[in-house]
């Protein structure tokens, strides 16, 4: 069996895929389909896995989102130190909280659609770009009555 760390966790073993091969640094393992492993590993901590996240599944499902702790942040309604401080295990459990529930889903959504969550990336993005620049605007809204119901109009 080959403990396969390198993944950020601690209690991951595979019995059979990976081979050891010589390199001019020493030896070396090679896993097979790597990409395939990683998700399925995903999938696991956001389906089966019946205990609350520890910090470092929480920074594997975010990593595999390809998400920074910045924009993960943003989405949950958080600071990226609080999610830092998850990931080190350093501030409060994750336990049953909406993050915990939230960051399964968009991996369980995003994976099931093998690409974009409903525009969450798009909007992730912006959020990123707006709490960056900290662009704080009121822009007026203006709404239409009409026999399909209210509609939003760039100006009456």
């Amino acid at each position: 069996m080959y403990h396969y760390n390198t993944c950020g966790l601690s209690n991951i073993y595979l019995c059979n895929g990976y081979e050891y091969q010589e390199t001019p640094y020493g030896k070396s393992v090679s896993i097979k389909n790597l990409e395939s492993l990683h998700e399925t590993i995903g999938f696991y901590l956001a389906q089966e896995n019946k205990n609350v996240l520890t910090g470092s599944e929480f920074r594997f499902l975010r990593k595999e989102l390809n998400l920074s702790q910045r924009v993960l942040g943003a989405l949950l309604g958080v600071s990226e130190s609080t999610v830092r401080g998850w990931e080190r295990n350093k501030s409060q459990p994750i336990s049953s909280s909406t993050a915990d529930r939230l960051l399964r889903y968009v991996y369980i959504e995003k994976k099931n659609s093998k690409g974009k969550v409903g525009g969450l990336e798009e909007l992730l993005t912006k959020l990123s770009e707006y709490n960056s620049k900290q662009i704080i605007f009121k822009e007026k809204l203006n709404f239409t009555q009409t026999e399909s119901g209210w509609n939003l109009k760039q100006a009456c």
